[in-house]
């Protein structure tokens, strides 16, 4: 719902003139949002109405906005509480960042503000960078992004940028140079994997291009650059904006602190799919499987062709031996996605419970499928698995 309400922005608009000439409130159309959404909102309204002339009443109100990603509202609060307090980094900063992505040219304007007030906050840097690409900028982006990674030499994704800049110029040996030393920073952004495929292709490396290629289709994680300053200061409510919070636990590795998250977003909205695939695979990597099916069996309803979900269903139902009802959903996974190797080990073991003669096959297909990908751990597993079972 709040994907709807910020695509028709102009239409809901509706403006709570505040008294004694203070600026205008932008408050959404509320009728159809979740009650604590709704909430939350009203409740944030009423702090700066109570205060108008506090920066920050509107900047909590923006980032209840943008929390929904209610992106112009939260903009238009963060206009006010700047007019309020000119000097705060965080205005400007933060409606960069609301804006990004949808008006890159309003977000530079505000981006040139932030670095003036603090040059020395990497992620300003960064993503100010990544707004003078979207602009079709590349000589004043890679100053942004050079002031990024000396003032961050840590991080991989202002290396990465620069090592894609470079391939747009066609100066295949610095882009190569550049993503190899960000892969070095960070080899689990699968990004870097696919640059590089792309520079060792202009290089006519194929052999290796494809390699990356592949390492890129695989590297599931997609890092995010840590940026306190940016982020919202308000709690995260309703079904959707649970559902993100709970998966943003989990991609951090925070999985016991995801569940409780991701159990409130089922609550609030039983069909929210992203909540109950990502419970059932927290609830899985916790080792709770019963668990885990009932959310892992809705999740199926709610998208069977979802290659993940029918994967993890199909897992959860071999963990207590249902290997017949494991097996219809673990082939229906490989239709979806032919190359995910999880479900090829999880069929192999499955038929192998169940009897079938053609099990032991498949899990052999699947350790050789696992190290063709480079997943020497998942191969090692399903032999270890296969050996026990010889025994």
């Amino acid at each position: 719902m709040s994907r709807r309400i910020a695509a028709t922005a102009a239409c809901l608009l509706c403006i709570v003139a505040c008294s004694n000439g203070e600026p205008e409130i932008p408050v959404p159309d509320l009728e159809a949002v979740e009650p604590d959404v709704r909430e939350a909102v009203e409740t944030a309204v009423a702090a700066v109405r109570a205060n108008p002339a506090s920066a920050e009443a509107w900047g909590r109100l923006g980032d209840r906005y943008r929390a929904q990603q209610w992106w112009f509202y939260a903009a238009n609060c963060y206009v006010t509480a700047e007019r309020l307090e000119p000097s705060n980094f965080l205005w400007p900063y933060r409606r960069a960042k609301a804006l990004q992505y949808h008006d890159p040219a309003a977000a530079a304007e505000s981006f040139t503000r932030a670095v003036e007030i603090d040059p020395d906050y990497a992620p300003a840097r960064l993503h100010f960078g990544e707004a003078l690409i979207a602009l079709g900028e590349p000589a004043l982006a890679r100053g942004q992004l050079e002031a990024a990674a000396s003032l961050d030499p840590a991080s991989a994704t202002p290396v990465l940028r620069l090592g894609q800049l470079a391939l747009g110029d066609g100066d295949q040996e610095t882009a190569r140079a550049l993503l190899e030393r960000a892969l070095e920073l960070d080899s689990s952004d699968g990004r870097i994997h696919v640059a590089l495929s792309q520079v060792l292709l202009a290089l006519g490396e194929t052999e290796l291009a494809s390699k990356y290629a592949e390492a890129g289709r695989r590297t599931l994680k997609k890092p995010t650059v840590s940026d306190p300053r940016g982020a919202v200061s308000v709690p995260v409510t309703g079904s959707w904006g649970l559902a993100r919070s709970g998966r943003s636990l989990m991609t951090e590795g925070r999985v016991e602190e995801a569940v409780p998250v991701l159990q409130e977003s089922v609550r609030l909205h039983p069909d929210r799919f992203a909540a109950r695939l990502n419970l059932g695979l927290a609830l899985m990597t916790l080792q709770r499987p019963a668990e885990a099916e009932e959310h892992l069996r809705h999740a199926v309803w709610l998208n069977p062709a979802h290659a993940t979900a029918r994967s993890a269903f199909g897992g959860a139902l071999l963990s207590r031996g249902a290997a017949d009802e494991a097996v219809e959903h673990l082939r229906m996974a490989l239709r979806l996605d032919p190359e995910d190797v999880r479900s090829h080990v999880l069929l192999g073991q499955a038929l192998v419970v169940r009897g079938d003669a053609n099990g032991v096959r498949e899990l052999e297909r699947a350790v050789a499928a696992a190290r063709a990908a480079g997943e020497e751990s998942m191969a090692a597993f399903a032999e270890r698995w296969l050996r026990e079972r010889r025994r």
